[in-house]
């Protein structure tokens, strides 16, 4: 655990508080919000999550195109108050019972378009609060291993801040955590502020127009990535194995819960919690297989689709939890190697798009996992279409893995 050794650096240790705190109340939002439309609609909340996802989607390359040209710490602190006022209306509509469907589907546009600026930012603002790679490398295992353990911890303190806590209020709790996480950026200040790329420079009374710039940032960013046959087949099998993901865990888990076990909110976060858990362990197992980082990223996913297969053929909670953690170990197998990639492989003024083509794509496998839950879940009944999801996450995989070590 040697990567906590960056914490000596005030920057970076005030960076990594903040996002301590966002990522615990990102997952409060995550099991409030899913219990509460496959609650209210069953699988018909797909509609929701891909239907923003997709506009979010088609705005996502220009977010890191927005993240290369644009002040990170401006875009950091807006991106984190603008998230933290629309969260925190969500309990006061509650409240008022004024809370609509289509309010529900704005929460998740914004959030999602907000985050498609937040997080190629923060990627490419990390390097300039380090000195070298082998910092670097350790600053991404750091804020990675962060979102892990609150994937833990959040879903896991569930059951015990019901018994303290309206449920409406898990999304107060995330809302004030996005403040906290602006706040953080604001004191560490110039810190975070690049100077302009050369490539975005133009000449003396040249005009130009902005779209058309956009355009070309964008047609940049995936001439490099494809130029980079590792970097492109990993984004292009995450697409595919995102898809097969959002139909088993985004939809099919809740409704598992509901349908299977007959369980409540709280049972959601211990199976959220069993999932964060292993995201945790494959930290330490991913450093296994560091000299080989594709191998074992492509063995992972063949593993992660093994833990949804257990999860389709039992009934036990027990064995549901263990499944989850399976998974988990395999899916996050590689999400280091990919982030450091990014961020030394490519010209500094092009991460932040680089990034958002790798996030573009994911979400694209994201959005229409979603969209075709509902017609899944309405063809096959929760056990068959979540056993179905595994087999392609795993098949996929395999393909991968005999790629590369055939080559």
């Amino acid at each position: 655990m040697k990567f906590f050794r960056v914490l000596k650096r005030p920057s970076l240790a005030l960076l990594w508080s903040g996002q301590v705190f966002s990522s615990l109340g990102d997952q409060f939002f995550e099991v409030a919000l899913l219990w509460l439309t496959t609650k209210q609609l069953g699988a018909a909340a797909g509609f929701i999550f891909g239907t923003a996802s997709f506009v979010a989607l088609l705005f996502g390359l220009f977010g890191g195109v927005i993240a290369d040209r644009w002040d990170r710490r401006s875009l950091l602190i807006g991106s984190d108050v603008g998230r933290c006022v629309l969260i925190g209306l969500l309990p006061v509509l509650i409240w008022m019972n004024g809370l609509q469907v289509w309010f529900l589907l704005m929460v998740i546009l914004i959030g999602d378009l907000l985050g498609t600026i937040f997080d190629p930012a923060l990627q490419a603002s990390l390097p300039l609060l380090t000195e070298n790679i082998e910092t670097l490398y350790d600053t991404n295992a750091l804020m990675d291993t962060t979102s892990r353990f609150a994937r833990v911890l959040g879903p896991g303190l569930t059951g015990i801040l019901l018994v303290f806590l309206p449920f409406v209020h898990f999304f107060t709790l995330d809302a004030i955590t996005f403040g906290i996480s602006a706040c953080t950026f604001l004191v560490l200040g110039t810190r975070l502020a690049s100077p302009p790329p050369s490539s975005l420079k133009r000449e003396e009374g040249k005009k130009s127009h902005i779209l058309g710039n956009f355009l070309h940032d964008v047609i940049e960013g995936y001439h490099l990535a494809y130029k980079h046959t590792a970097f492109f087949w990993s984004i292009v099998s995450l697409g595919l194995i995102n898809m097969a993901w959002s139909i088993a865990y985004t939809i099919g888990l809740p409704l598992w819960t509901q349908r299977i076990l007959h369980g409540s909110p709280a049972l959601l976060g211990i199976m959220i919690s069993g999932y964060g858990f292993g995201n945790v362990i494959s930290l330490f197992v991913g450093t296994l297989g560091k000299r080989r980082p594709l191998t074992s990223m492509y063995i992972g996913k063949i593993v992660q689709g093994i833990g949804f297969i257990l999860l389709a053929v039992t009934s036990s909670s027990l064995i549901a939890v263990g499944s989850m953690f399976v998974s988990a170990i395999g899916g996050a197998l590689g999400d280091i190697t990919l982030a450091t990639m990014i961020q030394t492989d490519f010209p500094t003024e092009h991460v932040g798009k680089i990034y958002s083509l790798r996030r573009t794509v994911g979400n694209l496998g994201l959005t229409f996992g979603a969209l075709a839950s509902s017609l899944v879940y309405l063809v096959f009944n929760v056990s068959t279409g979540i056993l179905l999801s595994g087999l392609l996450i795993s098949l996929i995989g395999v393909i991968c893995l005999f790629h590369f070590r055939l080559k």
